[in-house]
């Protein structure tokens, strides 16, 4: 990975459209103040849920209506057990040509990646560049869910000149494809 300030991005070479370079971008803040920062206190704790068993229809008018692209998926017990995204409900639904009515436990990713609300943001960070995703959710007990933590609420949380961009080249790396489970 290579971090360089904003202004450094140009001097780099690289002001170039994001979309034109063959990186991942995650905006990370940065800055001795930061580390004192927990997720719990970034996190937006306001967050749409949906049940493993309700209709993949339904699940993307929810998304659609609240303009948002991702929602995880609880049980009977509220027990986070997975998250949904409007890429999920694409390529696992339509693309398979599977009925609007396919429970959306169908199309979600298993695999959830997360943090505790107690943890500082740098583990949020780490979890995300490993991963390569853009949000994680923050559970509590590793089931109970807290809330979502994004690279926005973090990037925003640094005061100005502190934000930096960390890109992660995947060089022609061709993405690795997902189980539907």
């Amino acid at each position: 990975a290579r971090a360089v300030t904003r202004p450094g991005l140009r001097r780099a070479g690289l002001a170039a459209p994001l979309f034109r370079l063959s990186v991942h971008c995650i905006l990370l803040a940065c800055g001795r103040a930061m580390r004192e920062i927990l997720c719990g206190n970034l996190m937006v704790s306001d967050v749409k849920v949906v049940r493993d068993t309700d209709q993949a229809g339904d699940v993307a008018r929810v998304m659609r209506d609240l303009r948002i692209g991702f929602v995880p998926v609880v049980d009977a017990a509220s027990h986070v057990v997975g998250v949904v995204t409007d890429r999920d409900l694409a390529v696992r639904i339509l693309g398979e040509n599977k009925p609007p009515e396919t429970p959306v436990s169908e199309a979600m990713t298993r695999k959830v990646i997360f943090v505790r609300p107690e943890d500082n943001i740098r583990v949020a960070e780490d979890k995300m560049m490993m991963s390569k995703i853009n949000r994680v959710l923050v559970l509590r007990d590793g089931v109970a869910l807290a809330g979502i933590l994004s690279v926005a609420d973090i990037a925003t949380a640094g005061e100005a000149g502190e934000t930096s961009i960390v890109m992660a080249t995947r060089a022609h790396a061709k993405p690795k494809p997902r189980k539907g489970g």
